[in-house]
């Protein structure tokens, strides 16, 4: 089983990154079991049709098992490509709050990964975490209220 674990961690990477939709991948590998029984079963392979069904047994087990890893690895691949990104969007929201005015290569390369226009204004409500604001339920968190609003072109 290690070497259907390592086909399948291969799959589901590739998939994922490639935006393959997992339902489609999913229903590919149960077809793929489909094709295979088909043409282990025509009648020009001159099969035993007992020793067919005995083995079923094995194989249906063995394809529904890959099927649920390479779903397993693949929900995991996206959420490693999901935390990338976010970490990669922090950063550059970093750059743009910085006390150094990003340069305009900069802001291209920014807003190209945050996708968002470069002519178009961007506008960010600051504020420290150690105000005190509180929720109209009462939990620490953002209001409604007047404040500062940055401006920068991006």
């Amino acid at each position: 089983m290690d070497a259907l674990e390592s086909i399948a961690a291969e799959l589901s990477k590739r998939r994922a990154r490639q935006g393959l939709p997992l339902d489609s991948l999913v229903r590919a590998i149960r077809l793929d079991f489909s094709v295979v029984w088909d043409a282990l079963s025509a009648s020009a392979l001159a099969v035993d049709p007992a020793l067919l069904v005995s083995r079923t047994e094995l194989v249906w087990p063995t394809v529904d098992t890959f099927a649920s890893r390479v779903q397993a690895r693949y929900v995991a691949e996206l959420e490693d490509i999901e935390r990338a990104n976010a970490d990669l969007q922090h950063q550059y929201l970093s750059q743009l709050l910085a006390p150094r005015e990003p340069s305009e290569s900069d802001l291209a390369r920014i807003a190209g990964a945050l996708r968002v226009d470069v002519g178009a204004p961007l506008v960010a409500a600051v504020s420290r975490e150690d105000t005190g604001w509180r929720r109209s339920n009462g939990t620490p968190g953002w209001t409604f209220r007047t404040l500062p609003i940055l401006r920068w072109r991006c």
